[in-house]
């Protein structure tokens, strides 16, 4: 899929695309209520630009009660919405905005990104960084056997992009369902795999290349 769906999203909730609507129903009607995906919160499939030179990868956006008041916060609203169809700007990463410390989301990749920001600036981090989730809703754990919905193809062929493109990628979680995905990542030689991937920081002690990284972000435009 190269047409980006995300343009599609309804503007109330629940927040699905309408091609995937009827197999996350049918998901959450028979999955414990660990692994239900929250319609109500706006979905992350991505965020970043897409043609950054770094990719991180990840398994889905995580639910904490904190995501609701965020997610009915007309300026967050705003932000995730322009996250979807590729034109927040001037730092494309939702999560890693220069005045955002507050958010569930930053707080998270903040800490994850903690090294990285005191080593090249927060700035260059929220620029050359781009996320994908392999599933793109909501849920406090992912199951086993997600349901593969269309949508994820425009991811899956947002990464295949990158890998023509020569874009460092770094594997921060569920390494089986990527390569699934995504056949060719398993063999490309600019795959960086964290070592805790319970505790993916982008840390000298956990993500080999690490200097590789810095280096492509401090570079970028």
């Amino acid at each position: 899929m190269s047409t980006n769906p995300w343009t599609s999203l309804p503007e109330d909730r629940p927040y699905v695309l309408p091609h995937d609507a009827k197999l996350v129903a049918e998901c959450n009607r028979t999955t414990r209520p660990i692994n239900r995906f929250e319609l109500q919160i706006l979905p992350e499939p991505f965020f970043g630009s897409p043609v950054a030179p770094i990719v991180t990868l990840g398994l889905n956006p995580g639910l904490n009660m904190k995501d609701y008041p965020v997610h009915e916060d007309p300026t967050f609203i705003g932000l995730s919405r322009r996250s979807l169809i590729h034109s927040l700007a001037p730092y494309p990463f939702l999560h890693l905005q220069p005045n955002d410390d507050w958010t569930p989301g930053a707080v998270w990749w903040r800490k994850i990104c903690r090294e990285l920001i005191s080593d090249v600036g927060i700035e260059a981090v929220g620029k050359g960084l781009f996320h994908l989730q392999y599933f793109p809703y909501h849920s406090t754990a992912l199951g086993q056997r997600p349901p593969h919905v269309p949508s994820q193809d425009y991811s899956f062929n947002l990464l295949r992009l990158a890998i023509e493109r020569g874009a460092e990628i770094i594997l921060m979680r569920s390494a089986n369902l990527w390569f699934g995905a995504v056949p060719e990542l398993a063999s490309y030689p600019k795959l960086h795999v964290v070592v805790n991937r319970r505790r993916p920081f982008l840390s000298r002690g956990n993500l080999p290349g690490y200097e590789i990284i810095g280096r492509r972000l401090l570079s970028s435009p």
